[in-house]
């Protein structure tokens, strides 16, 4: 079976309008500082409050509250997200390998129902991906 990998979350501006019309904090917790931190908004409805968002790398869905820090709640929560691990919150700044290696996880992710039981094997396949697209990469 194959899984078709959506690139709509990986994009900041995606995920920003996931909070349009939902999102309940406009100081401190803010949607823009929850879309940079890699999270998006789950409540579906528009003009239904919600303060729960999940992040699209590493799937881990929170409660927000208005003094929280986003980036710093994720790093606390979820030290193992691979978003939190490459350590940066400007999608500008990510490599090309970076992005490789989240756009694998967040696929390999899906194909695993017990993705925590086979983290090696998930870590193989990253790395594989990454460097046969750098062949790729150099063969063209």
């Amino acid at each position: 079976m194959a899984f078709k990998l959506n690139l709509n979350l990986f994009v900041f501006e995606n995920r920003l309008a996931s909070y349009e019309g939902k999102w309940r904090y406009t100081e401190g917790c803010t949607a823009e500082k929850m879309a940079c931190a890699g999270f998006y908004c789950t409540e579906k409805r528009k003009n239904r409050f919600s303060d729960a968002a999940k992040c699209y790398v590493c799937q881990h869905e929170m409660l927000w509250d208005p003094e929280d820090d986003p980036w710093e709640e994720h790093k606390k929560h979820r030290p193992d997200c691979l978003l939190v691990k490459i350590g940066k919150q400007n999608e500008a700044e990510f490599t090309v390998r970076e992005v490789l290696l989240l756009m694998a996880h967040v696929q390999s992710t899906k194909k695993y129902v017990r993705a925590d039981e086979s983290v090696n094997d998930l870590s193989a396949l990253m790395t594989q991906l990454v460097l046969d697209t750098e062949k790729m990469i150099d063969f063209n």
